[in-house]
């Protein structure tokens, strides 16, 4: 496996208390078992000191956008707005806020992709709104190759 999946994710204007789930996308048949996610998101203010933007992944065993996902995601770039059900996904990892408004980006840890399809979930508790614009925010999954 050479490329990193693509799934889109619009991660502008998620308002405090509130999230986004991305598309769902395929590994490929024989996907790589171990990942490493990144996150990379800006604030239109400066985030409560000590809080956190959180990305999940909700892994599906079905290719259809609709079918068999968990926390209620629709396999479709779009809102999600239930906290409760966010914790019925594989959480990755979260960006710890500083008191700054600025672009704030984390490698979140290693993973194993339990099944071939999923999609990212993002949750912001921050205390403010992510910037208007998704220039420099994003998820990047990326597998890690090992060499023996």
């Amino acid at each position: 496996w050479s490329t990193t999946p693509d799934y889109l994710i619009t991660l502008a204007s998620i308002a405090n208390a509130a999230g986004r789930q991305g598309g769902k996308g395929d590994m490929g048949a024989s996907w790589q078992q171990i990942w490493v996610p990144w996150l990379r998101i800006e604030t239109t203010a400066t985030p409560t000191a000590g809080s956190a933007i959180t990305l999940a992944w909700a892994a599906s065993p079905s290719g259809t956008a609709a079918n068999d996902n968990p926390g209620g995601c629709t396999g479709t770039d779009a809102a999600f707005s239930d906290a409760d059900l966010f914790n019925q996904l594989i959480i990755l990892g979260s960006i710890n806020c500083d008191n700054a408004a600025s672009v704030q980006q984390e490698p979140l840890g290693e993973f194993r992709m339990p099944l071939r399809y999923g999609m990212p979930v993002v949750w912001n508790a921050s205390g403010v709104a992510l910037d208007a614009d998704n220039i420099q925010m994003g998820v990047i999954m990326v597998p890690k190759i090992e060499t023996f």
